[in-house]
């Protein structure tokens, strides 16, 4: 959890106007109520920027402050219209870990009504989220005296704020849909167009449709309509780290038709694929990496697109929902070439895409047993260091150990192989590495953290220590049980600030923050 120390950028007297604040707005143009929630934004910005600690200009721009004002209007906007969004984070974050909030005080509060921890946190997250990841400390006395003064007057607001009655709209308006792209689109409405996600997935999107039209290509509707589509489908946002899909189904309620739907919405599975054959209702495709058959609804194409043939090849991506296979993005016809062919089928990439529907019960048996092996190699022990120059060594000692013990010879098997990251013996032969069994990935090695795993000494100096933990919290290449480990192990023990003063509870939330998509580790075995 690395803080950031920024320096004070200067405030003027500029003000919001509708432009920035309908960023954050499913609809395009202006109605009655902005106006008001508007004028907020300006009194929230200008107290921002007048707070003598200077806790917010010194972390974000001009621009960002402003963004930031927005986003507390919003949240009392969206506590008088009912429109649910907030009300559905704390509800999650209750279920997850027991507690309305993360780094809450607060014992007592009244619901649908403004609040002081509520204020807190939604600084804390926009400013750490906006300062690209540069977490700033939750409980600083600062971050304290400028959320009661924006708290104040949220309050003042709270008595004459009016409801906004189109939002709902972009949201619930549907109690049964078989068609796949409203549904879409409210996700995507969702993610990038609503306050509480627009300072994280909402500026990813702004950005990466500023990068893609500055290339000036040809394709450039296209491409942003697909980089949006993955996203929609596979991204998870900082908070919970859940993706538009699970959020939508919550807004909605467990009582809502379409609840059970979406929570089995899967993930986007993107490739190269041949169609084989097709007919009125479906065209049946063959997913070149893995060989896996896909039936995808005639509905789901788009007309305006050039048909494939039978044979050709064509790249896209697919949703799975309401047990049906649709088109999700853009789709592009490629020459049927062999060498395209065989590249895709040893694609590592294009396996991951449809890991997520290969048998999961066999992977885990795999990794049980992967599991036990490891640990009877290690005398019991689930984290080990090792010289760079040892591990291949050890790599080949573990598969030859594992093979014999389940009669597989000592040939190591290629499924269990292809997700184990080897390094390279001929750099800095001297450092140390670490191999940690993940019971839900494999073996994971890891280099430079090894000093958040050991005391204060002449050899781990202090510093190396905490960037050590915070890597471990950070880095997203690093999975969530191996920083749990060493929190469970390590972190209270070795008194490693400020993870050490956090509960469980807490650091599980800083860590689904920080690696969002990396959170949720998946085996790293693809069956071929």
């Amino acid at each position: 959890m690395k803080q950031k120390k920024g320096k004070i950028i200067p405030i003027n007297n500029s003000k919001i106007f509708i432009q920035t604040w309908l960023r954050m707005k499913p609809y395009k143009a202006k109605v009655v109520t902005d106006s008001f929630y508007i004028e907020l934004a300006n009194k929230l910005r200008k107290t921002m920027a007048d707070d003598p600690n200077k806790l917010i200009p010194s972390h974000l721009t001009e621009e960002e402050v402003s963004l930031t004002a927005c986003v507390l209007a919003s949240y009392l906007e969206d506590l008088v219209s009912g429109t649910n969004i907030w009300n559905t984070f704390v509800r999650l974050h209750t279920e997850f870990y027991g507690t309305r909030l993360p780094f809450c005080e607060e014992t007592e509060f009244y619901e649908n009504e403004p609040d002081y921890e509520d204020v807190k946190f939604l600084v804390w997250y926009c400013v750490s989220t906006i300062s690209n990841d540069a977490i700033i400390d939750p409980n600083s006395y600062h971050l304290k005296k400028i959320a009661g003064d924006l708290t104040d007057i949220i309050h003042e607001a709270y008595e004459y704020a009016p409801e906004n009655p189109i939002l709902k709209r972009y949201y619930a308006e549907y109690e049964t849909e078989q068609n796949f792209f409203p549904i879409r689109f409210s996700e995507e409405y969702l993610l990038f167009n609503t306050y509480l996600f627009f300072p994280d997935t909402g500026l990813l999107a702004e950005k990466e449709a500023l990068e893609i039209y500055k290339k000036n290509n040809e394709n450039n509707e296209a491409i942003l309509y697909d980089t949006l589509t993955e996203h929609v489908a596979n991204t998870h946002t900082k908070l919970l780290a859940l993706r538009a899909n699970e959020w939508l189904a919550e807004l909605l309620g467990a009582k809502h038709p379409l609840y059970p739907d979406l929570k089995a919405q899967t993930k986007r599975v993107q490739g190269l694929f041949q169609l084989k054959k097709q007919s009125e209702q479906s065209m049946y495709f063959e997913h070149i990496a893995s060989g896996m058959n896909f039936d995808v609804t005639m509905e789901s194409f788009n007309k305006n697109s050039a048909f494939p043939n039978e044979g050709d090849l064509v790249l896209f991506g697919l949703v799975k929902w309401k047990n049906e296979w649709w088109f999700a993005g853009a789709q592009a016809i490629l020459k049927n070439d062999r060498k395209i062919v065989e590249s895709e089928k040893n694609s590592q990439k294009a396996l991951e895409s449809v890991s997520f529907l290969q048998n999961m019960d066999e992977k885990a048996e795999i990794l049980a047993k992967q599991q036990t092996a490891f640990l009877e190699l290690t005398k019991g022990a689930q984290f080990v260091k090792i010289p760079i120059k040892e591990i291949d060594s050890f790599l080949h000692k573990f598969y030859d150990f594992y093979n014999e013990k389940y009669g597989k010879g000592k040939s190591p098997d290629k499924a269990m192989t292809s997700g184990t990251k080897i390094f390279n013996t001929a750099k800095n032969r001297n450092a140390i590495l670490t191999v940690f069994f993940n019971p839900k990935k494999g073996i994971e090695i890891s280099q430079d953290i090894w000093y958040a795993f050991e005391p204060v000494s002449e050899k781990n100096p202090a510093t190396e220590q905490r960037e050590s933990a915070d890597s471990l919290v950070d880095d997203r290449t690093l999975s969530s049980e191996l920083a749990h480990f060493w929190y469970d192990n390590y972190a209270k023990q070795l008194d490693i600030k400020p993870y050490s003063t956090l509960s469980k509870q807490e650091f599980d939330f800083l860590l689904r923050y920080s690696k969002r998509n990396n959170y949720h580790s998946e085996p790293e075995i693809y069956m071929i």
